[in-house]
């Protein structure tokens, strides 16, 4: 319960790397844009004979010791209220991350970034509470 007039200030969720690991995958973090946009419609990934020396994917840059992944939303006020935009920031061991679809930034608006991952992580909840 909060307050007449507050907000949640933040809603923090712990797991190990075994959870960051297919999440930051989910999010399409380190992907090159061709397998982020296998992931999307959940066509398999072809691996190389060997590993690219210049791969954005690395277990060690992915999930380190500590690693973690943060969602943050701004709401972003307007002159008219009822038009506040809201935007997620995709952070990565506390780094800001662009994530593929949001055009470079590192803010995607609410609405691109739940059409992005919306259709993939739905289908995974509900196959999972099957």
């Amino acid at each position: 319960k909060h307050v007449p007039g507050s907000f949640e200030k933040a809603r923090l969720r712990f797991a190990h790397a075994e959870t960051v690991v297919p999440f930051s995958c989910l999010l399409g973090l380190f992907l090159e844009k061709s397998e982020f946009d296998k992931i999307q419609k959940e066509k398999p990934l072809e691996l190389p004979p060997k590993p690219p020396q210049k791969r954005k994917w690395r277990g060690s840059t992915v999930a380190p010791f500590a690693g973690n992944n943060m969602l943050v939303l701004y709401s972003c006020p307007a002159p008219d209220k009822a038009r506040s935009k809201h935007f997620v920031q995709v952070l990565h061991n506390e780094h800001p991350i662009p994530m593929p679809g949001c055009h470079g930034s590192d803010f995607c608006p609410f609405e691109v970034f739940k059409v992005l991952i919306q259709s993939t992580l739905l289908h995974k909840l509900i196959n999972v509470q099957d």
